[in-house]
């Protein structure tokens, strides 16, 4: 049986960039406490990364409220 990989709570799991999570550089508070996500974002998480790394704010907002 093949291990499954490990999730870098540092990484988004939907791009693989920079989520920039507070909890896991150490503090008490993260962005995504404070912002609404969609469940259609949160569902495209993979089962493995729920509740354990955060989706950047790239990935968090939607294409059509995005800023050039």
């Amino acid at each position: 049986m093949e291990k499954p990989a490990a999730i870098d709570v540092h990484a988004c799991p939907l791009c693989r960039g920079d989520n920039a999570c507070g909890m896991a550089a150490g503090k008490k508070d993260c962005w995504c406490f404070h912002a609404e996500i969609s469940a259609e974002v949160l569902e495209r998480v993979p089962p493995q990364a729920r509740n354990t790394a955060c989706v950047c704010q790239g990935c968090a907002t939607p294409a059509q409220i995005r800023k050039p």
